[in-house]
């Protein structure tokens, strides 16, 4: 299965390692590049840039993006996953 998963903190990173162990092919929307066994493309959930490019070739769609930023928190919460959800949509994940 083709699955993209926004974020790359801890949730993300334990849920790509168990998708690409299982054989998934698993795409990581972060700002920030990690060491993971997946594809990486650089997006920004807050202000949506990226997401639709990243999103295009995915069937499921997981969003596991946070920030230890406490300042930021409630905007990757809040307004990232209404960009990652018209994303998804519009790109028929």
């Amino acid at each position: 299965m083709r699955i993209a998963i926004v974020g790359s903190g801890r949730v993300g990173r334990a849920v790509c390692r168990e998708l690409a162990a299982a054989g998934d092919q698993v795409t990581v929307l972060s700002p920030n590049p990690v060491g993971l066994p997946a594809l990486w493309l650089r997006c920004d959930a807050v202000t949506g840039s990226g997401l639709r490019a990243g999103l295009e070739e995915a069937e499921v769609v997981i969003y596991a993006a946070s920030s230890s930023l406490p300042r930021v928190v409630k905007d990757v919460v809040e307004i990232g996953s209404v960009h990652a959800a018209k994303a998804a949509e519009e790109a028929g994940a």
